[in-house]
């Protein structure tokens, strides 16, 4: 894996921009190759070898959180040293609201989860310290504006993506019983209204001579955030992937060529004026499944199943 590697998953990944995920579909190798400014041979070669080696499995789709009126936010803490990492990491993974959950060497976990409302909020954030053993710290993450309403044909289709993925336009047209031409158009709507988002099934066994890290960093306040995190961004442009960057609280998924910039990063990220804490850790797993927002579109199915529109 090098930068140019890196700037292709990233791409995919945010697009540039810094969001929860990429809002509609994976760009073309194409838009992939004029956004980064790589010749497009160059740009669908190292796609097709990372998909050959195992390094890209597809992606994975999930719906707007906001189609639900759902908040979203992310928790980081240190799973205690009296209970069993595995085991504390396998509950997180099983926690009833999570969307996505990173695991490392160390003892630090990263989740995202969805919540209702600050009642509901505080019941699971006793949930996960219950889980971590130890207080953890919340930021909270906006996803996207998107409309309040889709149809059902629209709920169904999220639904199957957010499920069992994408293989092909004519599969996809066959297991929901419509034309092709229609699926795409639906797909495009969804797409242009922020209904859905993807990010790549990314593999880190499967790279090789490439170390996957994450950098957390805690700001004092948000003047310092707002002054911090372009230096941030800035030390770390050519190994970022995906940057989590919402709060006093931020992520960075990187994808190093050695295990010596490790230490030289956090660092040089704890000498920037305003950040309170840093922590570089390697990944073990980043793990994504919002089995919460498929069930929410399997009830809003259900529960208007005689309605063409299903309201949030």
């Amino acid at each position: 894996m090098d930068k140019i590697d890196v700037a292709i998953i990233r791409e995919l990944t945010q697009g540039g921009l810094v969001l929860p995920g990429k809002p509609g579909f994976a760009p073309s190798y194409r838009e992939v190759s004029m956004k980064i400014g790589i010749p497009f041979t160059t740009v669908s070669s190292r796609i097709n070898l990372m998909y050959k080696l195992g390094v890209l499995r597809g992606s994975f789709f999930y719906p707007n959180p906001n189609l639900f009126k759902l908040n979203t936010a992310a928790y980081t803490t240190h799973i205690s040293e009296e209970l069993d990492k595995a085991d504390a990491f396998r509950k997180l993974k099983s926690f009833d609201a999570i969307i996505s959950a990173h695991d490392f060497l160390g003892r630090m976990a990263w989740i995202t989860f969805v919540f209702s409302d600050e009642q509901d909020l505080e019941r699971k954030l006793s949930a996960l310290k219950k889980i971590a053993g130890a207080e953890g710290i919340l930021s909270r993450i906006p996803f996207p504006p998107c409309t309040d309403s889709f149809s059902k044909s629209e709920a169904l289709l999220m639904l199957h993506l957010t499920t069992k993925g994408l293989e092909s336009y004519a599969g996809l047209a066959r297991n929901l019983e419509t034309s092709t031409r229609t699926l795409v158009r639906r797909m495009s709507k969804i797409a242009k209204e922020n209904m859905i988002l993807s990010i790549p099934n990314v593999d880190y066994s499967a790279m090789e001579g490439s170390v996957p890290a994450d950098l957390l960093f805690f700001f004092a306040n948000e003047q310092a955030r707002a002054t911090g995190e372009p230096k941030i961004l800035e030390l770390v442009k050519d190994y970022v992937i995906f940057g989590a960057l919402f709060d006093i609280v931020g992520m960075c998924s990187l994808i190093l060529p050695n295990a010596v910039l490790l230490k030289e990063i956090e660092g040089k990220v704890k000498q920037i004026d305003g950040v309170m804490q840093s922590y570089i850790e390697i990944v073990v797993e980043h793990f994504h499944q919002p089995k919460i927002l498929a069930e929410c579109l399997e009830k809003e199915i259900q529960g208007r199943s005689k309605s063409n529109i299903v309201r949030a």
